[in-house]
Protein backbone atom coordinates (compact mmCIF):
# COMPACT_ATOMS: atom_id res chain seq x y z
CA UNK A 1 0.00 0.00 0.00
CA UNK A 2 1.21 3.34 -0.81
CA UNK A 3 2.14 5.83 1.96
CA UNK A 4 0.31 8.52 2.19
CA UNK A 5 -1.12 12.09 4.47
CA UNK A 6 -3.62 12.33 6.67
CA UNK A 7 -5.58 14.43 3.54
CA UNK A 8 -4.94 11.01 0.95
CA UNK A 9 -1.74 12.68 -0.46
CA UNK A 10 0.49 10.10 -1.70
CA UNK A 11 4.48 10.39 -0.08
CA UNK A 12 6.82 9.72 -2.63
CA UNK A 13 10.30 9.64 -1.90
CA UNK A 14 12.89 9.08 -5.05
CA UNK A 15 16.17 10.40 -4.50
CA UNK A 16 17.21 10.17 -7.95
CA UNK A 17 14.66 12.64 -9.22
CA UNK A 18 15.22 16.07 -9.90
CA UNK A 19 12.68 17.46 -7.80
CA UNK A 20 14.02 15.83 -4.79
CA UNK A 21 17.84 17.58 -5.30
CA UNK A 22 16.44 20.75 -5.60
CA UNK A 23 14.38 20.55 -2.00
CA UNK A 24 13.69 17.21 0.01
CA UNK A 25 12.88 18.93 2.97
CA UNK A 26 8.61 18.64 2.93
CA UNK A 27 9.33 15.18 1.58
CA UNK A 28 11.60 14.72 4.85
CA UNK A 29 9.04 16.10 6.78
CA UNK A 30 6.00 13.53 5.51
CA UNK A 31 8.32 10.39 5.80
CA UNK A 32 9.20 11.41 9.42
CA UNK A 33 5.65 11.87 10.63
CA UNK A 34 3.59 9.23 8.17
CA UNK A 35 5.99 7.33 6.83
CA UNK A 36 8.98 7.10 9.48
CA UNK A 37 9.44 3.00 7.87
CA UNK A 38 8.98 3.83 4.31
CA UNK A 39 9.62 1.19 0.67
CA UNK A 40 10.31 2.17 -2.80
CA UNK A 41 8.47 -0.56 -4.54
CA UNK A 42 10.01 0.51 -8.05
CA UNK A 43 13.85 1.48 -6.80
CA UNK A 44 13.83 -1.81 -4.12
CA UNK A 45 14.68 0.31 -0.60
CA UNK A 46 13.60 0.73 2.25
CA UNK A 47 13.75 4.36 4.19
CA UNK A 48 14.20 4.97 7.59
CA UNK A 49 13.55 9.21 8.44
CA UNK A 50 13.46 9.76 12.16
CA UNK A 51 16.56 10.38 14.27
CA UNK A 52 15.96 7.38 16.83
CA UNK A 53 15.39 5.15 13.84
CA UNK A 54 18.26 6.40 11.90
CA UNK A 55 20.80 6.34 14.81
CA UNK A 56 19.93 2.77 16.26
CA UNK A 57 20.78 1.59 12.72
CA UNK A 58 23.39 3.61 12.04
CA UNK A 59 24.94 2.30 15.00
CA UNK A 60 24.30 -1.53 14.35
CA UNK A 61 26.26 -2.56 11.75
CA UNK A 62 25.86 -6.38 12.54
CA UNK A 63 22.19 -5.69 10.96
CA UNK A 64 22.71 -2.93 8.41
CA UNK A 65 25.97 -4.10 6.73
CA UNK A 66 27.49 -1.59 4.45
CA UNK A 67 29.00 -4.34 2.70
CA UNK A 68 26.79 -4.32 -0.66
CA UNK A 69 28.16 -0.17 -0.50
CA UNK A 70 26.89 2.51 0.77
CA UNK A 71 25.38 4.05 -2.21
CA UNK A 72 22.33 2.99 -3.72
CA UNK A 73 23.99 2.78 -7.35
CA UNK A 74 27.07 1.10 -5.69
CA UNK A 75 29.19 3.53 -6.80
CA UNK A 76 31.68 3.14 -4.11
CA UNK A 77 32.33 -0.16 -5.59
CA UNK A 78 34.44 1.71 -8.15
CA UNK A 79 36.62 2.79 -4.99
CA UNK A 80 38.48 -0.61 -5.28
CA UNK A 81 39.92 -2.84 -2.21
CA UNK A 82 40.79 -0.56 0.21
CA UNK A 83 37.27 1.76 0.64
CA UNK A 84 36.52 0.75 4.11
CA UNK A 85 33.44 2.87 3.99
CA UNK A 86 32.32 -0.93 2.74
CA UNK A 87 33.62 -3.39 4.91
CA UNK A 88 32.72 -4.88 8.18
CA UNK A 89 34.89 -5.53 11.15
CA UNK A 90 37.48 -6.76 11.83
CA UNK A 91 38.73 -5.90 8.19
CA UNK A 92 36.58 -2.25 8.59
CA UNK A 93 38.87 -1.60 11.88
CA UNK A 94 41.92 -2.58 11.20
CA UNK A 95 42.01 -0.66 7.17
CA UNK A 96 40.43 2.29 8.40
CA UNK A 97 43.01 2.19 11.43
CA UNK A 98 45.86 3.08 9.21
CA UNK A 99 44.48 6.63 8.17
CA UNK A 100 43.02 7.70 11.62
CA UNK A 101 46.09 8.99 12.60
CA UNK A 102 46.81 11.12 9.86
CA UNK A 103 43.30 13.16 10.61
CA UNK A 104 43.50 12.99 14.45
CA UNK A 105 42.68 16.37 15.71
CA UNK A 106 46.68 16.78 16.55
CA UNK A 107 47.82 15.99 13.28
CA UNK A 108 44.57 18.85 11.46
CA UNK A 109 45.51 21.17 13.64
CA UNK A 110 49.03 21.43 12.24
CA UNK A 111 47.37 21.78 8.98
CA UNK A 112 45.63 25.18 10.06
CA UNK A 113 48.49 27.63 8.68
CA UNK A 114 48.53 26.18 4.97
CA UNK A 115 44.49 26.03 5.21
CA UNK A 116 44.94 29.95 6.54
CA UNK A 117 47.01 30.98 3.75
CA UNK A 118 45.34 29.19 0.91
CA UNK A 119 41.66 30.69 1.88
CA UNK A 120 43.53 34.23 2.11
CA UNK A 121 44.85 33.69 -0.89
CA UNK A 122 41.83 32.52 -2.61
CA UNK A 123 39.81 35.29 -1.48
CA UNK A 124 42.19 38.19 -1.68
CA UNK A 125 42.19 37.25 -5.45
CA UNK A 126 38.21 37.11 -5.62
CA UNK A 127 37.75 40.28 -3.70
CA UNK A 128 39.99 41.79 -6.11
CA UNK A 129 37.94 40.71 -8.97
CA UNK A 130 34.51 41.92 -7.13
CA UNK A 131 32.84 37.71 -7.32
CA UNK A 132 33.80 34.69 -7.43
CA UNK A 133 31.67 31.22 -7.83
CA UNK A 134 32.22 30.04 -4.05
CA UNK A 135 30.93 26.62 -4.92
CA UNK A 136 33.80 25.59 -7.65
CA UNK A 137 36.48 28.06 -7.34
CA UNK A 138 36.32 28.15 -3.66
CA UNK A 139 34.66 25.35 -1.90
CA UNK A 140 36.15 23.01 -4.01
CA UNK A 141 39.73 24.34 -4.51
CA UNK A 142 40.31 25.05 -1.18
CA UNK A 143 39.14 20.95 0.01
CA UNK A 144 41.03 19.80 -3.34
CA UNK A 145 44.30 21.82 -2.29
CA UNK A 146 44.05 19.97 1.51
CA UNK A 147 42.97 16.65 0.64
CA UNK A 148 45.93 16.69 -2.14
CA UNK A 149 48.60 18.00 0.33
CA UNK A 150 47.74 15.48 3.09
CA UNK A 151 47.80 11.95 0.20
CA UNK A 152 51.00 13.44 -1.27
CA UNK A 153 49.87 14.95 -4.95
CA UNK A 154 52.03 16.77 -6.74
CA UNK A 155 50.41 20.53 -7.10
CA UNK A 156 51.26 20.11 -10.64
CA UNK A 157 48.64 17.41 -10.61
CA UNK A 158 45.97 18.80 -8.55
CA UNK A 159 44.07 19.73 -12.03
CA UNK A 160 43.98 17.05 -13.85
CA UNK A 161 42.53 15.38 -10.48
CA UNK A 162 39.80 17.37 -10.07
CA UNK A 163 38.64 17.16 -13.77
CA UNK A 164 39.01 13.20 -13.36
CA UNK A 165 36.88 13.72 -9.82
CA UNK A 166 34.46 16.07 -11.29
CA UNK A 167 33.38 13.26 -14.45
CA UNK A 168 33.80 10.55 -11.69
CA UNK A 169 31.14 12.30 -9.90
CA UNK A 170 28.51 12.81 -12.94
CA UNK A 171 25.26 11.21 -13.08
CA UNK A 172 23.28 10.97 -16.15
CA UNK A 173 19.67 12.38 -15.60
CA UNK A 174 17.56 10.10 -17.99
CA UNK A 175 19.25 6.54 -15.70
CA UNK A 176 20.76 7.75 -12.58
CA UNK A 177 21.36 4.85 -10.67
CA UNK A 178 23.84 3.37 -12.88
CA UNK A 179 27.55 4.55 -13.63
CA UNK A 180 27.62 6.39 -17.37
CA UNK A 181 30.86 5.12 -19.49
CA UNK A 182 32.65 8.27 -18.50
CA UNK A 183 32.54 7.82 -14.93
CA UNK A 184 33.98 4.67 -15.04
CA UNK A 185 37.04 5.54 -17.18
CA UNK A 186 37.85 8.21 -14.95
CA UNK A 187 37.34 5.45 -11.90
CA UNK A 188 39.94 3.56 -13.48
CA UNK A 189 42.40 6.46 -14.41
CA UNK A 190 41.98 7.61 -10.84
CA UNK A 191 42.94 4.12 -9.60
CA UNK A 192 45.58 3.75 -11.93
CA UNK A 193 47.16 7.41 -11.03
CA UNK A 194 47.19 6.36 -7.60
CA UNK A 195 48.77 2.78 -7.91
CA UNK A 196 51.31 4.45 -10.16
CA UNK A 197 52.11 6.82 -7.00
CA UNK A 198 52.16 4.58 -4.16
CA UNK A 199 54.76 2.09 -6.36
CA UNK A 200 56.59 5.35 -6.27
CA UNK A 201 56.74 5.84 -2.84
CA UNK A 202 57.80 2.23 -2.05
CA UNK A 203 61.13 3.09 -3.81
CA UNK A 204 61.06 6.83 -2.92
CA UNK A 205 59.00 7.05 0.25
CA UNK A 206 58.39 10.75 1.42
CA UNK A 207 56.50 12.70 4.42
CA UNK A 208 52.85 12.02 3.21
CA UNK A 209 50.04 8.99 3.78
CA UNK A 210 50.31 7.79 0.60
CA UNK A 211 54.21 6.75 1.31
CA UNK A 212 52.72 5.74 5.22
CA UNK A 213 49.96 3.49 3.21
CA UNK A 214 52.47 2.03 0.63
CA UNK A 215 54.49 1.00 3.25
CA UNK A 216 51.83 -0.01 5.88
CA UNK A 217 50.79 -3.70 7.28
CA UNK A 218 47.42 -5.35 8.71
CA UNK A 219 47.95 -7.20 11.67
CA UNK A 220 48.20 -10.46 9.20
CA UNK A 221 50.03 -9.32 6.53
CA UNK A 222 51.26 -6.19 4.27
CA UNK A 223 48.68 -4.05 3.02
CA UNK A 224 47.59 -4.84 -0.84
CA UNK A 225 48.50 -2.52 -4.19
CA UNK A 226 44.81 -2.61 -4.88
CA UNK A 227 44.08 -1.70 -1.14
CA UNK A 228 46.73 1.42 -0.92
CA UNK A 229 44.93 2.39 -4.59
CA UNK A 230 41.51 1.56 -3.25
CA UNK A 231 41.54 4.03 0.20
CA UNK A 232 43.50 6.88 -1.45
CA UNK A 233 40.44 6.97 -3.99
CA UNK A 234 37.97 7.21 -1.59
CA UNK A 235 39.97 9.46 0.98
CA UNK A 236 40.40 11.45 -2.31
CA UNK A 237 36.73 11.56 -3.18
CA UNK A 238 35.52 11.99 0.06
CA UNK A 239 38.00 15.16 1.52
CA UNK A 240 37.10 17.20 -1.61
CA UNK A 241 33.06 16.28 -2.59
CA UNK A 242 31.62 16.15 1.01
CA UNK A 243 33.78 18.81 2.66
CA UNK A 244 33.37 21.35 -0.51
CA UNK A 245 29.39 20.58 0.43
CA UNK A 246 29.91 21.36 3.68
CA UNK A 247 31.57 25.01 2.63
CA UNK A 248 29.15 25.76 0.25
CA UNK A 249 26.02 24.87 2.19
CA UNK A 250 27.17 26.87 5.10
CA UNK A 251 27.92 29.96 2.84
CA UNK A 252 24.77 29.47 1.38
CA UNK A 253 22.64 29.51 5.11
CA UNK A 254 24.69 32.15 5.91
CA UNK A 255 23.58 34.03 2.66
CA UNK A 256 20.17 33.21 3.85
CA UNK A 257 20.52 34.55 7.34
CA UNK A 258 21.63 37.76 7.12
CA UNK A 259 21.37 38.61 10.46
CA UNK A 260 22.83 35.69 11.95
CA UNK A 261 25.65 35.85 9.19
CA UNK A 262 25.98 39.49 10.35
CA UNK A 263 26.60 38.45 14.27
CA UNK A 264 28.96 35.74 12.80
CA UNK A 265 31.36 38.07 10.50
CA UNK A 266 30.98 40.18 13.88
CA UNK A 267 31.84 37.85 16.60
CA UNK A 268 34.07 34.83 14.31
CA UNK A 269 33.73 32.73 17.82
CA UNK A 270 30.33 31.66 16.52
CA UNK A 271 31.65 30.32 12.95
CA UNK A 272 32.03 26.46 14.46
CA UNK A 273 28.55 26.79 15.50
CA UNK A 274 27.51 27.80 12.32
CA UNK A 275 29.52 25.62 10.32
CA UNK A 276 28.05 22.76 12.69
CA UNK A 277 24.43 24.24 11.86
CA UNK A 278 24.99 23.94 8.56
CA UNK A 279 26.32 20.51 8.36
CA UNK A 280 22.59 19.47 10.90
CA UNK A 281 20.17 21.98 9.01
CA UNK A 282 21.49 20.93 4.99
CA UNK A 283 24.04 18.45 4.62
CA UNK A 284 25.94 17.44 2.27
CA UNK A 285 26.13 13.94 2.32
CA UNK A 286 22.11 13.49 2.28
CA UNK A 287 21.85 9.70 2.84
CA UNK A 288 23.80 6.42 2.56
CA UNK A 289 22.67 2.82 1.92
CA UNK A 290 22.69 -0.16 3.94
CA UNK A 291 21.62 -3.86 3.31
CA UNK A 292 19.50 -5.78 6.24
CA UNK A 293 21.35 -9.39 7.35
CA UNK A 294 18.19 -10.00 8.98
CA UNK A 295 14.30 -9.38 9.19
CA UNK A 296 14.05 -5.97 11.24
CA UNK A 297 10.38 -4.65 12.44
CA UNK A 298 9.01 -1.68 12.71
CA UNK A 299 5.47 -0.16 13.64
CA UNK A 300 5.10 0.39 10.37
CA UNK A 301 6.13 -2.91 9.20
CA UNK A 302 9.41 -5.11 8.49
CA UNK A 303 12.52 -4.66 6.70
CA UNK A 304 13.11 -8.12 5.53
CA UNK A 305 16.93 -9.81 5.39
CA UNK A 306 18.54 -8.51 2.49
CA UNK A 307 15.97 -5.70 2.02
CA UNK A 308 18.51 -2.08 0.94
CA UNK A 309 18.00 0.32 3.54
CA UNK A 310 18.14 4.44 3.42
CA UNK A 311 19.31 6.32 6.38
CA UNK A 312 18.57 9.28 5.41
CA UNK A 313 20.82 11.76 7.60
CA UNK A 314 19.34 15.13 6.45
CA UNK A 315 15.58 13.88 7.55
CA UNK A 316 16.90 13.15 10.56
CA UNK A 317 18.74 15.92 11.47
CA UNK A 318 15.32 18.20 11.38
CA UNK A 319 13.35 15.67 13.24
CA UNK A 320 11.65 18.31 15.99
CA UNK A 321 11.61 14.77 18.75
CA UNK A 322 15.15 15.41 18.53
CA UNK A 323 15.35 19.15 17.73
CA UNK A 324 12.67 21.57 19.01
CA UNK A 325 12.09 23.91 15.55
CA UNK A 326 14.38 21.99 13.32
CA UNK A 327 13.16 23.58 10.45
CA UNK A 328 15.12 26.17 11.32
CA UNK A 329 18.62 27.41 10.91
CA UNK A 330 19.92 28.74 14.13
CA UNK A 331 23.70 29.28 15.41
CA UNK A 332 22.76 29.90 18.96
CA UNK A 333 21.25 26.10 18.83
CA UNK A 334 22.29 24.42 22.00
CA UNK A 335 25.51 21.83 21.52
CA UNK A 336 24.08 18.38 20.45
CA UNK A 337 25.20 15.89 18.64
CA UNK A 338 24.20 15.61 14.69
CA UNK A 339 24.25 13.04 12.03
CA UNK A 340 26.07 14.72 9.12
CA UNK A 341 29.12 13.15 10.11
CA UNK A 342 27.34 9.84 10.23
CA UNK A 343 27.17 7.90 13.03
CA UNK A 344 28.62 4.24 14.49
CA UNK A 345 31.81 2.70 13.28
CA UNK A 346 31.58 4.40 10.18
CA UNK A 347 31.45 8.16 11.76
CA UNK A 348 33.68 10.52 9.24
CA UNK A 349 36.87 9.54 10.00
CA UNK A 350 37.93 12.74 8.67
CA UNK A 351 35.65 15.18 10.55
CA UNK A 352 37.95 17.06 12.63
CA UNK A 353 39.60 18.29 9.37
CA UNK A 354 36.27 18.87 7.52
CA UNK A 355 35.32 20.91 10.83
CA UNK A 356 38.61 22.58 10.85
CA UNK A 357 38.78 24.11 6.91
CA UNK A 358 35.06 24.46 6.56
CA UNK A 359 35.46 27.24 9.72
CA UNK A 360 38.68 28.64 8.10
CA UNK A 361 36.86 28.75 4.99
CA UNK A 362 33.89 30.52 6.23
CA UNK A 363 35.88 33.11 8.90
CA UNK A 364 38.09 33.89 5.75
CA UNK A 365 35.19 34.80 3.44
CA UNK A 366 33.23 37.08 6.37
CA UNK A 367 36.74 38.55 7.17
CA UNK A 368 36.98 39.54 3.52
CA UNK A 369 33.26 39.62 2.30
CA UNK A 370 31.06 40.17 5.37
CA UNK A 371 28.20 41.39 2.99
CA UNK A 372 28.79 38.93 0.32
CA UNK A 373 25.24 38.25 -1.92
CA UNK A 374 24.04 36.53 -5.03
CA UNK A 375 25.12 37.76 -8.24
CA UNK A 376 23.76 34.93 -11.11
CA UNK A 377 22.19 31.96 -11.04
CA UNK A 378 23.42 28.91 -9.21
CA UNK A 379 23.40 25.42 -9.99
CA UNK A 380 22.73 22.33 -8.00
CA UNK A 381 24.54 19.42 -7.97
CA UNK A 382 22.70 16.55 -9.56
CA UNK A 383 23.29 13.11 -7.47
CA UNK A 384 21.25 11.34 -5.35
CA UNK A 385 22.97 11.70 -2.04
CA UNK A 386 24.55 14.85 -2.43
CA UNK A 387 22.67 17.76 -1.70
CA UNK A 388 24.70 21.02 -2.32
CA UNK A 389 25.84 23.78 -5.46
CA UNK A 390 28.09 22.71 -8.45
CA UNK A 391 28.39 26.49 -9.02
CA UNK A 392 27.10 29.60 -6.71
CA UNK A 393 27.81 32.46 -8.34
CA UNK A 394 28.18 35.43 -5.33
CA UNK A 395 29.55 39.06 -5.20
CA UNK A 396 31.84 40.25 -2.60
Amino acid sequence: MAATTPDGKRIEYDPFTTALMIDPYPVYRSLREYAPLYHNAERGFWALSRYADVKAAASDWKTFTSEDSVDLDRSTKSFGEGAFVDFSPPEHTEIRGLVREAFSPKRVRALRPILVEQAERLMKEFVERGSADIAWEYSSGLPMQIISHVIGLPPQDVPLMAERLKRFVARDEADPMVLPPDALAAANEIRAYFSAMADERRRSPREDLISELAHASLPSRPLREAEVTGLCFFLFLAGVDNLSGLITNTVSALMEHPAQRAEAAADPSLVPAAVEEAMRWDAPLQMMARTATRDVEYPGGTIPAGGRTVIIWAAANRDEREWPHGEEYDIHRPPKRQLGFGEGIHFCVGAPLARLQSTVAIETLLKYAPEYGPAGTPQRVVKSNIRTWEHLPVSL
